[in-house]
């Protein structure tokens, strides 16, 4: 119990507010191949990570024991990959998701606490080893997620406290709060074990507004976090909170598929959303009918919460990040045999 009241601690000493929204009409977004049918294409498999930084393209997947493929941008010719599983120097048992800013790739094993730390201009020149590792052997709780920079690390935590800020001297600051459920009853009911997996995220911090975006995967929970006062802005939609779904004797985490990915850019929010009813899901698998993997809708909303615009896609995807050049989209495909995609906005 002193776990579940950890999480669920009520909100002191900040600014709490709450909202629901309810869907708009969307605008269809035409894509076309980054990627196309070839052998660089047949390197990837299961690619559920994407980002962009200058030339080159970065893409997380399970290729020949290595997390990270790179890919020369924007001609997308595949040049080598990166970050060994094991959990020797340089290694990580797991990777959950991948970040960049203007200098560095970030690569954080949510198992070891261990981040990677690649320099841009390094593996510009097929310079392969990290330029720093970091230890966050104080984190006890399991990590959901992570956002990094040069001077600041953002870590998303299951329980008490739910966001911890790091720079490069260790610990500076926590949130005074848990996970954003508003009915403790609800999370009482729930095995603790689940906790992780029912409330897994994915996160994007903006350092120039000091903004924290935090989406639920399993849930139509949007988070926003002003990362200097700690106040937090939670957005339902019509989906509602992570939750437990039951049929036929059987339960199951989540009642929806929710969020697969989450990008700041330029001061508005770009949430990757799927809406899938977990009931549909089992229905499809009963009847024989193929579920694509990823949500078709990107939700746009301004750094208050407000859902400006959806947008629809042609297909379906698992993650996506934004050439601030262009102004595109660039998304993965994990259903076709044409992995990346390129949308523009």
């Amino acid at each position: 119990m002193e776990l579940l009241r950890r999480l669920i601690l009520p909100l002191i000493a900040i600014v709490f507010s709450f909202s629901c929204v309810r869907e708009t009409g969307s605008i269809s977004l035409v894509s076309k191949p980054l990627v196309s049918a070839n052998t660089d294409s047949l390197l990837m498999g299961s690619p559920s990570g994407i980002e962009v930084a200058d030339s080159l393209l970065f893409i997380k997947s399970n290729r020949s024991g290595k997390f990270i493929q790179v890919f020369s941008y924007p001609g997308c010719r595949y040049l080598f990959s990166i970050i060994e599983k094991g959990r020797g120097p340089g290694e990580l048992v797991n990777l959950s998701m991948i970040c960049v800013d203007n200098d560095n790739l970030y690569a954080l094993g949510s198992e070891t606490k261990q981040m990677l730390v690649f320099n841009i201009r390094d593996l510009e020149n097929r310079v392969t080893e990290p330029r720093a590792i970091k230890r966050y052997d104080q984190i006890t709780f399991p990590i959901l997620s992570y956002a990094a920079s040069v001077d600041t690390v953002i870590i998303l935590n299951t329980g008490y406290p739910r966001v911890m800020v790091f720079d490069n001297d260790g610990l500076i600051k926590e949130s005074p709060y848990g996970l954003p459920e508003e009915d403790s009853s609800d999370l009482e009911k729930i095995d603790p074990m689940y906790i992780p997996s029912l409330w897994n995220c994915q996160i994007d911090h903006d350092e120039s507004n000091h903004i924290l975006a935090v989406t639920t995967m399993l849930g139509d929970c949007l988070e926003i976090i002003d990362t200097r006062s700690f106040e937090r802005k939670i957005v339902i939609g019509e989906g509602g909170y992570p939750a437990l779904y039951t049929e036929g004797g059987r339960t199951s985490l989540g009642k929806i598929e929710g969020y697969y990915d989450v990008k700041i850019h330029d001061g508005q929010i770009y949430a990757l959303f799927s809406g899938l009813s977990k009931k549909k899901l089992h229905e499809d698998m009963r009847n024989g009918v193929s579920t694509p993997l990823g949500g078709n809708l990107i939700k746009v909303f301004d750094l208050r919460g407000n859902l400006m615009k959806t947008y629809e896609l042609d297909f379906y995807s698992n993650g996506f990040c934004i050439d601030k050049e262009s102004h595109s989209l660039i998304l993965l495909d994990p259903n076709d045999e044409n992995p990346v995609r390129i949308c523009d906005l």
